[in-house]
């Protein structure tokens, strides 16, 4: 077929290079109608999956007129929504030069791009080049005559489609180019080349340090990109099935994973629920309050609902938001943490610094809480210019909640937001986030000083300043939110091996002890058993590192080597405390007087009748209740925490 001659001039190319906002741009030409033929298959085959894309038609009256879209294209029948979409027309009968560009309409609703398997490049119900399959060269002229059309007004702002394309649908020939910015490790003055070639900057790029880390822009070689993502349309929709298709394991009789967002004040928690929920509605939404303060806007613990539409029943896990972290008391407390990741606090409760969480000033309070209400996955949320100045107070408050989700088993993940500021040129063009060697530097740099796999350090953008979705956001949003799932999954898939493994080892070494020691599956809150935690525990003698005097401490928040070692009841009875006279030892003075005839008693007599009298009588008669049959707790050899088995059930 040989090498293809593009069309498009040095001046309508220098024009598409200024209304782009990228004087480097280069356009690669992928589909040309006079040589691959005016099939919509054929245009499939070759421009699918590639974008930005330019699509130009010249017809026989001398108009040169197109469109530009963002977007990748595809087979897939659809209609969608490309704020940065636009027409233009760059030459006017007779080859006059006489650019104009026509921008799309704004609102959720204006279709700017249209895929369907038998349409060529077609622009919203604007613009369209051509439908089904014709022969090349059809026209007595030799041009080919196509069933095309412009509709002004629908998605774009035009006047009336003579404007665009002098109402002649018999082409010359059509081109679809893509559009690429070529990288360049330094930016430097423009070299004298030929201009479709030459590179200028498209933003200036400094050497300052950004959160710890210095270095300007290098970008990593595409194939060495440090995360393959997949930025186009289609992989976003592939994300979107595979996460609204997510369910937990049957056997766990569980709807949903909670998925629970902690970090500072400010880090983004609240901003990427609201870019999940606009990812799945397609339009930027506003659920959850955000804003920047000195002090955390959410205040109470939520646990969000997503759906794939408006009307569509809840996805398969929550996002659950929490008040920020603050290095002053006002902030969420650490041990107040515990109960969330314990499942006790309901949803919507108020937070209130003055009084910390407990059974007595909680409204709703879960006494017993099933796997469901349980935290599955913990996201500590942080500002990637944090990452390397962490206050003490902050990082002594990260490595509290790590541990204590690692006591519990609960996956613990890092999220990453505003990479956006932490790389300009990533600023310009989100999807370059995995090539920038800045934010692979803070990954690393966050990895090395916690200790966190990088596998468990996510990066994100969120919605801040859009008034509309976008692609780029959409995909690393819902790419970490896939991640998040899959870890709560996991947290699941190990619940039920130790469940299948305790339930083995009842089997084969049964336990002495009433039914309710053997291991099941857990139940839903219809079949929780309604014990309550214990009250008479005792309190440590050295005082956990966040808990407060007023209250006292969560159970299993105790400072490893504290010595502290809690004794479980026994199964047949605990000696009651001897207020009654009947059940303290007697005396010389209690006994009667003997008689001088009575004989006297022999050692071994009087021994056992002390020891009678030293036995309580409700000893032998009384019976273990289910309280007392319960284990009551266990330690930890490893960690010296303490684990209230019969407060916290463990089996759930």
């Amino acid at each position: 077929m040989g090498e293809l001659q593009p069309l498009l001039s040095d001046e309508g190319q220098g024009k598409l290079r200024e209304w782009l906002g990228q004087p480097g741009a280069e356009f690669h030409l992928l589909y040309k109608a006079r040589t691959h033929g005016f099939d919509p298959a054929t245009f499939h085959q070759r421009c699918d999956g590639f974008g930005p894309t330019v699509s130009v038609g010249y017809n026989s009256s001398g108009y040169v007129f197109g469109g530009y879209t963002a977007l990748p294209w595809a087979s897939e029948p659809g209609c969608h929504r490309d704020p940065r979409a636009f027409l233009f027309v760059l030459y006017t009968g007779r080859n006059q030069f006489s650019p104009q560009r026509i921008d799309a309409m704004q609102g959720k609703t204006r279709t700017t791009v249209r895929h369907s398997l038998s349409h060529g490049p077609t622009f919203g119900n604007d613009l369209m080049f051509f439908s089904g399959k014709f022969t090349s060269g059809n026209d007595k002229d030799g041009y080919t005559k196509t069933n095309g059309f412009c509709t002004p007004g629908d998605g774009f702002y035009m006047a009336n489609g003579l404007q665009l394309t002098g109402g002649d649908y018999r082409f010359k020939d059509i081109e679809v180019y893509q559009v690429t910015e070529p990288m360049r490790s330094a930016i430097t003055s423009p070299a004298p080349v030929d201009r479709r070639r030459a590179v200028k900057p498209m933003v200036q790029f400094s050497d300052e340090p950004v959160g710890g880390v210095k270095g300007s822009w290098r970008a990593l070689p595409e194939s060495s990109a440090w995360r393959e993502v997949d930025w186009s349309l289609l992989f976003l929709e592939q994300l979107k099935q595979e996460i609204a298709h997510y369910r937990p394991l049957a056997e766990l009789r569980i709807e949903q994973v909670n998925i629970l967002l902690v970090g500072p004040v400010a880090a983004g928690k609240s901003s990427f629920f609201n870019t999940v929920n606009s990812a799945f509605r397609n339009y930027v939404t506003n659920q959850a309050a955000t804003g920047v303060t000195n002090h955390s806007m959410t205040t109470q613990y939520r646990r969000y609902d997503v759906r794939a539409s408006r009307e569509g029943p809840c996805l398969g896990f929550r996002l659950c938001d929490t008040l920020g972290l603050e290095d002053l008391q006002s902030g969420l407390d650490i041990v107040d943490l515990l109960y969330i990741l314990d499942g006790n606090v309901p949803d919507r409760y108020q937070f209130n610094p003055l009084v910390r969480i407990s059974a007595e000033t909680v409204p709703g309070f879960n006494m017993a809480p099933s796997l469901g209400d349980k935290t599955h996955c913990v996201v500590y949320v942080m500002d990637i210019s944090d990452v390397g100045t962490m206050s003490r107070v902050t990082t002594e408050k990260f490595g509290a909640i790590r541990a204590q989700a690692s006591q519990r088993g609960i996956p613990f993940v890092v999220l990453l937001t505003k990479v956006d500021r932490a790389c300009s040129h990533v600023g310009s063009d989100l999807s370059m986030v995995y090539r920038s060697r800045q934010v692979l530097e803070h990954v690393d740099l966050l990895s090395r000083t916690t200790g966190i796999p990088k596998s468990s350090i996510l990066v994100t953008k969120n919605y801040d300043s859009e008034l509309e979705t976008e692609l780029a956001v959409d995909v690393l949003a819902l790419h970490a939110l896939r991640q998040m799932i899959r870890y709560a999954d996991n947290y699941l898939d190990d619940h039920l091996d130790r469940h299948i493994q305790s339930a083995r080892a009842a089997t084969t070494s049964p336990r002495q002890g009433s039914e309710e020691d053997d291991v099941s599956l857990p139940r839903t809150p219809h079949t929780e058993r309604g014990d309550t935690p214990r009250q008479d525990r005792p309190r440590n003698s050295e005082k956990a590192s966040y808990a407060n005097k007023r209250h006292v401490p969560h159970p299993s928040w105790e400072k490893p080597g504290s010595g502290r070692k809690s004794q479980p009841p026994t199964r047949t009875s605990v000696t009651p405390p001897r207020t009654h006279s009947s059940q303290r030892p007697k005396t010389k003075e209690d006994e009667p007087p003997r008689s001088r005839s009575s004989p006297p008693k022999s050692r071994a007599e009087s021994n056992k009748e002390e020891e009678d009298q030293r036995r309580p009588p409700s000893t032998a008669s009384k019976k273990s209740t289910p309280e007392e049959r319960r284990p009551g707790s266990i330690t930890s050899s490893k960690t010296g925490v303490t684990a209230i088995v019969g407060r916290y059930d463990q089996g759930l």
